[in-house]
């Protein structure tokens, strides 16, 4: 096709032999706002999977980029494949995901849909993936031949039934070639037929958006959460680049000893249970939990049979707590841990698998969740657990032991205290939170004291944990029968809601708003759909959650950025919720003007700053290590 030299607006996509880090891309498509393609196709070398990019392509994409408004969809995945094969494009400030701009538009169907480029354009333009299918049907012929030739094709990764097919789109027109099929064989040209297509549903989607957006008023606080989102991507690329530094030796060790906690709670239930059986064993576990140990049936599955799935877990761990006796207690409890090191074990050896050296290059999402929250994939870093230890005593094991600062260097947690909390007082209005949070109370205790007629001090440990249910219970919308059977207390809904009617009332007009309008609105103006009127409020507190920690990481990347350009080495490495980890020399000469408290104390207050701006107290502790994440202390000036 010809080429729109004139056009403001190129749209790229890159095709990959694989979507981990080190894979490389073996096609790039481009699109102009006319719907004019140039696809760009390299051999892939069969033995090795690793293609062989053409350097006067590399310089012709560069060529017809430069100066250009870029359009993507998944930026930071594109950005990082072309710079694997030289292709380095001025992308900053001048480019566009089209996955953020509709969740910005559509975030609950944006999200239904995974952002996936296939189903929105489906759903917003009307157009089939009939090239898709076409494709995979020939990359299953493709890979018998291959498998015949002794090529190295892809392998089942566990994340879908044929996401290795999508691996091996390069192979219909390589096996083509090798078997000297007719020109006008198909697989010569389903590729580019397949890539053009995915280049030119990403134009469409960008100009679609942009006529949305359009039509919105100049004042519109959504035109300012479209350059925030635009300049988190590039913190979110830079902190991918970077990575986060981990212990390869550590996460070794740390299986290892969750592999015999296992063992140990496996043999602590069949001798609590008076009986040898297989705790994976669904039938087995049911056999033992119901008709041994008597416990109630919390749950049933689809085929009418008890169900041991996580909640019934937890269920039946709150229903101990309150009427179990020993026995149903001390069996549940080792439940508990055996599934508890099951799952850390699955995220360790994720760890170790998707590793490079001692360096993991998670991957940071903004378009992730129905909120505004970020969420992590390769591996999932928003599940770090961070245990829990008293008097030295740990209660709860976690992961964190195996990440932390390389030698010659420490890292500075910023975690933001209680922010859900404090967005809930705060929008709510309860003045009696508000005065609780302005006090530093511990809010659980301060919520109990409450409930129970108590001194915060006399409040005990149950107690607390009830405030902290009845807590979360607001945020999340949970029915009242819920809070009060967590809880073990009848009648505890009523008794809440008259202590904080300005919460209540909050609740139910959120409620109202949804049943209305189908959607809520954070403080900051983020626009978020909801399916169900309970999960209103829990919208807005994470919806506000994620803009104030977004737009802090925002912050805190512009102050870093200026202090790199005087030669600091110090970065942004991770982030966890509502915490950031920053990465930074550990001696004070490589500091600007040998200053270390002013530059933590100046990202403490860019990162409450998001909170000042609509009204909030945000405060910010402040936590350093130089060993590990799990051993962190309080940072002191």
């Amino acid at each position: 096709m010809d080429w729109n030299h004139k056009t403001e607006l190129v749209a790229i996509d890159t095709e990959t032999t694989g979507i981990s880090r080190t894979d490389y891309p073996f096609a790039v498509s481009l699109c102009d706002d006319q719907g004019n393609n140039i696809l760009y196709e390299w051999d892939v070398n069969p033995k090795t999977r690793i293609p062989k990019a053409i350097k006067s392509d590399i310089r012709d994409i560069r060529r017809r980029c430069k100066g250009k408004t870029l359009i993507f969809h998944n930026l930071p995945f594109d950005i990082q494949k072309l710079e694997m094969v030289g292709c380095v494009l001025r992308w900053r400030h001048r480019s566009y995901d089209t996955q953020v701009e509709w969740h910005i538009i559509d975030s609950y169907q944006a999200s239904l849909l995974k952002c996936r480029l296939k189903e929105m354009s489906l759903f917003y333009l009307d157009i089939p993936d009939d090239d898709q299918s076409d494709l995979r049907k020939a990359v299953s012929g493709a890979r018998r031949i291959a498998e015949k030739l002794r090529w190295k094709i892809a392998t089942k990764s566990g994340r879908s039934k044929d996401d290795h097919l999508f691996c091996d789109y390069w192979l219909p027109k390589a096996v083509a070639k090798h078997e000297q099929y007719e020109p006008d064989h198909p697989w010569h040209s389903l590729l580019a037929k397949y890539a053009n297509t995915d280049t030119e549903r990403t134009m469409l989607l960008h100009l679609l958006a942009q006529r949305v957006m359009s039509e919105w008023d100049s004042d519109d606080p959504r035109h300012k959460i479209l350059d925030r989102e635009r300049k988190l991507t590039n913190v979110l690329y830079d902190m991918g680049t970077e990575g986060v530094s981990i212990f390869p030796r550590k996460i070794r060790s740390e299986i290892e000893r969750y592999y015999q906690h296992t063992s140990h709670a496996n043999m602590g239930m069949k001798r609590i249970a008076g009986q040898s059986f297989n705790v994976e064993s669904t039938q087995q576990l049911i056999q033992v939990l119901f008709d041994e140990l008597r416990l109630p049936t919390v749950k049933q599955t689809q085929t009418g049979n008890q169900s041991t799935d996580i909640e019934v877990r937890e269920r039946l761990i709150e229903y101990v707590e309150h009427n179990g006796n020993r026995k149903q207690k001390r069996f549940i409890t080792a439940w508990d841990e055996y599934k508890g090191s099951i799952s850390s074990i699955k995220y360790l050896k994720s760890y170790d698998q998707l590793r490079h050296a001692d360096i993991l290059y998670p991957s940071l999402r903004q378009t992730g969740t129905q909120t505004t929250r970020l969420s992590s994939e390769n591996p999932n870093g928003q599940n770090v657990k961070k245990g829990e230890t008293k008097d030295g005593v740990v209660l709860k094991e976690g992961l964190r032991n195996v990440f932390g600062p390389h030698k010659g260097r420490v890292w500075f947690c910023f975690d933001y205290s209680q922010l859900q909390l404090r967005i809930f007082a705060y929008l709510t209005g309860e003045q009696s939170m508000i005065e609780a949070f302005n006090h530093g109370y511990d809010f659980h205790g301060f919520i109990a004291s409450k409930i129970f007629h108590k001194e915060i001090e006399d409040v005990s440990k149950m107690e607390r944990r009830i405030g902290k249910n009845v807590n979360f219970g607001f945020i999340f919308g949970a029915s009242p029968s819920k809070i009060e059977r967590t809880a073990g207390v009848s009648g505890l809904w009523t008794t809440v809601c008259k202590m904080f009617p300005s919460a209540h009332a909050y609740m139910q007009s959120t409620k109202r708003k949804v049943q209305r309008y189908g959607y809520v609105t954070t403080p900051h103006g983020y626009r978020l759909y909801v399916d169900q009127p309970h999960k209103g409020v829990n919208y807005i507190v994470q919806g506000c959650e994620g803009d104030i920690v977004k737009q802090g990481m925002v912050n805190c990347e512009l102050y870093l950025s200026e202090l790199q350009a005087e030669g600091f080495t110090g970065y942004m490495c991770f982030t966890v919720h509502d915490e950031l980890i920053f990465d930074f020399p550990k001696r004070i000469k490589h500091y600007p003007d040998n200053d270390e408290p002013e530059v933590i104390n100046t990202l403490k207050s860019l990162m409450e700053q998001p909170g000042t701006d609509i009204g909030m107290i945000t405060p910010v502790d402040v936590e350093y290590t130089t060993t590990n994440w799990a051993e962190v202390k309080p940072y002191e000036n």
